[in-house]
């Protein structure tokens, strides 16, 4: 109806006001944000639901906690030189990408393994007397290459386990964290996240030389491989 219209000139001194929705936007303030109902969107058939990698990142968290791990976040810098000390293989985690302004020497590139992250963390919890460790973290590495401009990121998920499964008591002492106690943690993870055909291969000396020989083993699906799992090097 022409006779609800109107019409709105917006003052010089305000020249965000661009839009109908600019004005819209004015008039709520004006009015209260805090007398209006809240109200979800309409439309019909519209249901919320999670995208299907949204439902796998649940059903990791879902299953790492279930074998007593607990989630941690740790910084997306490093030190150069970590995965070297550490005896791990760079082979196709790219070039390093360093940062233009880094904050001190140990943070000068960002991370292309979570790995020395977490053990800097079990590191920390140690001197501080908290012997038993259970961690995992998700989250995105970085690696660049040749002629490229901007580095890649990939999602990686790695977990620790350092002393044993609780304290010890009168009736009980628990026994120290081996091979088997992380090789369970990724049968219970593969078979929630019903991962077909999962085989155990075992790693040599050369093939993974930052873990101990003989309790070292890579984690396979219809011959592609999902990753590792070991005991740490005693270096």
């Amino acid at each position: 109806d022409e006779a609800d219209a109107l019409s709105v000139v917006a003052p010089t001194f305000r020249p965000d006001l661009e839009r109908e929705i600019d004005l819209y936007e004015e008039v709520l303030r004006l009015y209260g944000m805090d007398r209006v109902p809240a109200t979800l969107p309409g439309g019909r058939g519209r249901v919320g639901t999670r995208s299907v990698a949204e439902q796998k990142v649940s059903v990791i968290h879902a299953a790492l906690r279930a074998s007593g791990l607990n989630e941690t976040m740790t910084y997306s810098f490093a030190e150069p030189t970590e995965l070297e000390r550490l005896r791990m293989k760079t082979d196709g985690l790219g070039i390093p990408v360093e940062l233009i302004n880094p904050m001190n020497a140990d943070q000068s590139i960002m991370r292309q393994s979570i790995i020395p992250g977490l053990l800097r963390s079990v590191a920390y919890n140690q001197s501080h007397g908290v012997k038993n460790i259970q961690l995992y973290e998700m989250g995105v590495v970085f690696f660049g290459a040749e002629g490229r401009k901007k580095p890649k990121e990939k999602q990686k998920l790695a977990g620790v386990l350092a002393g044993a499964m609780g304290e010890a008591g009168w009736n009980a002492n628990p026994a120290p964290f081996d091979f088997f106690d992380g090789k369970g943690v990724i049968e219970n993870l593969v078979r929630e996240l019903a991962i077909p055909k999962v085989r155990f291969k075992a790693l040599d000396a050369e093939e993974a030389p930052h873990l101990q020989p003989g309790r070292a083993a890579e984690v396979l699906s219809s011959g592609a491989v999902l990753g590792w799992v070991g005991e740490l090097h005693p270096l």
